[in-house]
């Protein structure tokens, strides 16, 4: 059984859950340090909608409001925005756009359709959390991850060494394309989303 979960709080054995799989999905230089990842989810409780099979935690979206500044400073300074992330830049009060931190399913899980689930995940995030006219920005380390925010329409804007900036311009153009994306998926169905745990 699956089951699509819209976190409201996260707490320090969640922390290292997120930790884990993003450890093991992504290569070494672009693992996030257990610091950064509580410095992170402590400032932003309610960024995360995870995905379980059989109560084991297979993948997660990390979606959050930033001050569309830190975009600005990321190109000039020609450094990925989840480098410039700290307490002050996520304490920032004047939120006027999206990001995603992160987008993944674990290697073992992939092939088999689920991010679509993770999509329907971040639709229902954005309806409940952003502002429609919001830009929405997002960072790809890999093809794999380019290919997963072109599917729903995102489009480089900037590349840093090794990193690709997207954007999508509003967040309703982004609902209306993950919306399409997963509205001939049938089996979406079955999966039970349980919001605000």
């Amino acid at each position: 059984m699956y089951e699509l979960v819209l976190l409201k709080s996260i707490n320090a054995d969640m922390i290292d859950t997120l930790v884990k799989m993003d450890n093991a999905t992504f290569p070494p230089e672009d693992w996030i340090k257990k610091d950064e990842a509580e410095m992170l989810y402590n400032a932003k409780q309610d960024s995360v909608t995870i995905l379980y099979e059989n109560k084991k935690s297979i993948g997660f979206v990390t979606a959050f409001l930033i001050n569309e500044n830190l975009v600005r400073k990321a190109i000039e300074k020609d450094t990925p925005i989840y480098q410039l992330l700290d307490s002050i830049n996520l304490s920032d009060e004047k939120n006027d756009a999206v990001y995603i931190h992160c987008f993944l399913i674990l290697p073992e899980y992939r092939n088999k359709d689920l991010i679509y689930a993770l999509y329907k995940g971040l639709g229902i995030w954005l309806k409940e959390n952003a502002n429609a006219d919001f830009s929405v920005y997002a960072e790809a380390v890999s093809e794999e991850g380019i290919n997963c925010l072109g599917r729903i329409d995102f489009k480089t804007i900037h590349t840093y060494e090794d990193t690709c900036l997207l954007q999508k311009n509003k967040v309703s153009s982004l609902i209306e394309s993950l919306a399409s994306v997963t509205e001939n998926k049938d089996w979406l169905d079955n999966f039970y989303i349980l919001p605000c745990l």
